[in-house]
């Protein structure tokens, strides 16, 4: 896998938002540019569901995840982030 910059990263997700308004498609393209920016193992998009995170993106996970339930809010280190909306760094 190489290195994606953050221009290239960009150019990707814009060329995904141009050619269709699916919103999966897009969110699948952020993730996989993130995780080619950053040469992590994985990467993925978690969006609210009430009281809940549900995995809507990924690139490295299997894709029988997609659409579940990854962890309530102010679980794990996902869920604290979701619930208090501030950055772990």
């Amino acid at each position: 896998m190489s290195r994606l910059s953050i221009s290239e990263a960009i150019q990707r997700v814009v060329g995904v938002l141009s050619d269709t308004g699916d919103t999966d498609q897009v969110l699948s393209a952020v993730a996989t540019s993130a995780r080619r920016m950053m040469l992590a193992d994985e990467a993925y998009i978690l969006l609210r569901d009430g009281g809940r995170l549900v995995l809507r993106a990924s690139d490295g996970l299997p894709e029988g995840l997609l659409g579940r339930s990854f962890v309530r809010m102010g679980e794990g280190l996902e869920g604290w982030v979701a619930e208090h909306g501030e950055a772990l760094a």
